[in-house]
């Protein structure tokens, strides 16, 4: 096993410690551990064990999978350039407005755009 296979290995363990010139180290030793295979005296840290029940299984619900092809890419085009559109008038409306007078906020393009896109994505049934 290598170093850095070794500290993924004692990560886990409750008994790792930390030496500043040796990096980490076995708690029980004080020594950098040699582990050909597997150490005898590891005890799995509860709170790993718990953090990599929850990791498999948001893994499960979430559904991280993410695909251009998912969204109907006309209307996230369209609300990109919307959102792009109102957004660079409100820039030049701000821009030539004179000192102390008021300019103009180009909400509806962001809003209908910000809509396009959000809604952009095609239904599972499609």
């Amino acid at each position: 096993m290598n170093r850095q296979e070794q500290i993924a290995y004692c990560s886990k363990c409750i008994h790792q410690s930390f030496d500043q010139k040796k990096g980490m180290v076995c708690g029980l030793t004080s020594l950098v551990p040699i582990i050909e295979v597997e150490c005898p005296e590891i005890s799995i840290d509860p709170k790993f064990e718990k953090l990599e029940a929850w990791k498999k299984t948001s893994k499960k619900n979430l559904n991280v999978n993410f695909d251009i092809n998912d969204f109907n890419l006309t209307a996230l085009l369209y609300g990109i350039g919307l959102l792009i559109i109102g957004v660079s008038l409100t820039i030049y409306s701000y821009l030539n407005a004179h000192p102390g007078s008021t300019y103009s906020i180009y909400w509806g393009l962001v809003l209908v755009g910000m809509i396009k896109i959000f809604s952009s994505e095609k239904s599972k049934n499609e």
